[in-house]
């Protein structure tokens, strides 16, 4: 998937003028995207377009003009557009009462070793931003990757072979298979 590029972002009067239709294409897109896991923690599926809306967004909302600045959020966000050789997601814990959410990340800690994407009967271990985590905490919002072999997206592509994401911490052990319509627009991602 082609990365970003400084040329790719509106400035601030011409994206206003697309923001609403762009803005409700991206709502549109995350929901064959997002895949809520238990009741507290969701993963939203990144690509192209959902980190072209992000990098819009705060643009928008910081009043980025800079060019050096705009082009800092496109090296950090292209880092979330997968290569066509894995996934790539957001996972985001929701909680939104703020004594909740401290308890909920201290026990937490160490489940960047514990999340999985399941195809079949194979585990792929989640590959977390190592600046967001610590052994001792955990940040609400972390980026990870599932890296994928030939064989695994060839398998991730057959509807008959089962595909979950799991999270087996101690604290918070659930696990889901991702819905059809996530799987299929997830598919557009893996390049041959």
């Amino acid at each position: 998937m082609e990365k970003l590029k400084l040329n790719d972002i509106k400035n601030f009067f011409e994206y206003e003028k697309t923001r609403p239709n762009f803005r409700a294409k991206i709502i549109a897109l995350k929901k064959d995207r997002r895949v809520p896991v238990g009741g507290k923690i969701t993963f939203v599926f990144e690509n192209r377009d959902t980190m072209l809306f992000q990098i819009q967004e705060m643009a928008r909302i910081e009043r980025i003009t800079d060019d050096t600045l705009l082009q800092h959020e496109l090296d950090t966000y292209n880092q979330l557009i997968p290569n066509g050789d894995e996934l790539s997601a957001t996972l985001m814990v929701d909680i939104n009462d703020k004594d909740e959410l401290k308890s909920t990340l201290d026990a937490l800690t160490g489940m960047h070793r514990e999340v999985y994407l399941e195809i079949g009967n194979e585990k792929i271990a989640a590959e977390f931003d190592e600046t967001q985590f610590t052994d001792e905490r955990i940040s609400a919002v972390q980026y990870i990757k599932f890296p994928l072999s030939q064989e695994q997206k060839k398998n991730f592509r057959d509807n008959s072979i089962p595909v979950r994401l799991s999270i087996t911490h101690l604290s918070y052990a659930h696990a889901v298979e991702i819905p059809q319509n996530v799987r299929q627009s997830l598919i557009e991602d893996l390049s041959n």
